[in-house]
């Protein structure tokens, strides 16, 4: 009998206790079945609730591997990848249409040596290259035409200006091409401007001093200060200076 009894309050407290689990489980489940399912997208961008798919993700170069590979991003760029012996030599950002945007090119793989940025028509525009192990630029090129250097600048490990290179640049005494210096301190160094003389084909055959032409010390001391046309001294403005002083 007291068995019997045990077994009939034991089958109660399940009875009775089963309410309970059912009533913890059901929210449980509810709450599961309320959340949206995850959607996967693919070039031209993700919707709210989207994630990249998989195949999309990037995936290292097997060891030794050297060649090119493209990954197509959310936006609809395309990541171009050169791998030269399991290491990437450059990345190449191209639109979807194939138009290179920005490139990057590395050393040992991983350090950033120089970069490229390109026009909405896929030409160069301007080029940096970095001291090495550093952000720093070192020298900045920016392009005409897409294949010429019409200026460019030189920078100190500090991000002073060394140096600044213009082509056809229009002064009061003509169009020349212009070079300034300056010190790792920031003062000037030099001026120099000069005309560059082409024959038909737009070759260089020759360049004169034209124009203003000045040098400094380190200190900020004037050092040379005078004005040239075509090779021929017009005026030394050191020399008037002390010629004319009161």
């Amino acid at each position: 009998m007291q068995r019997t009894g045990d077994k009939a309050l034991r089958r109660i407290a399940i009875l009775v206790g089963l309410p309970v689990w059912l009533g913890l489980l059901f929210p449980l489940a509810a709450c599961q079945s309320d959340s949206p399912p995850q959607l996967t997208g693919h070039q031209g961008g993700l919707l709210p609730g989207m994630v990249l798919p998989e195949q999309a993700k990037p995936k290292p170069a097997p060891q030794g591997y050297t060649g090119t590979n493209d990954q197509v991003l959310p936006d609809g760029q395309i990541l171009r990848r050169e791998i030269f012996n399991g290491q990437i030599v450059s990345q190449t950002w191209l639109t979807s249409l194939g138009r290179p945007e920005r490139q990057v090119f590395y050393r040992s793989g991983k350090e950033p040596e120089a970069e490229m940025d390109f026009g909405p028509d896929g030409q160069p525009v301007q080029q940096t290259t970095f001291f090495p192990g550093t952000t720093q630029p070192m020298r900045v090129d920016e392009y005409a035409d897409g294949n010429r250097v019409k200026r460019f600048t030189v920078y100190w490990p500090n991000g002073h200006r060394r140096i600044l290179s213009e082509a056809d640049v229009s002064t009061p005494a003509g169009v020349v091409n212009r070079v300034q210096q300056w010190y790792e301190n920031g003062r000037p160094k030099s001026l120099v401007q000069k005309t560059i003389e082409r024959d038909e084909t737009g070759r260089s055959v020759g360049e004169a001093l034209q124009g203003r032409q000045t040098e400094w010390s380190a200190d900020g001391t004037v050092l040379a200060d005078s004005e040239y046309d075509h090779d021929r001294l017009r005026h030394d403005y050191l020399v008037e200076a002390k010629t004319y002083a009161p």
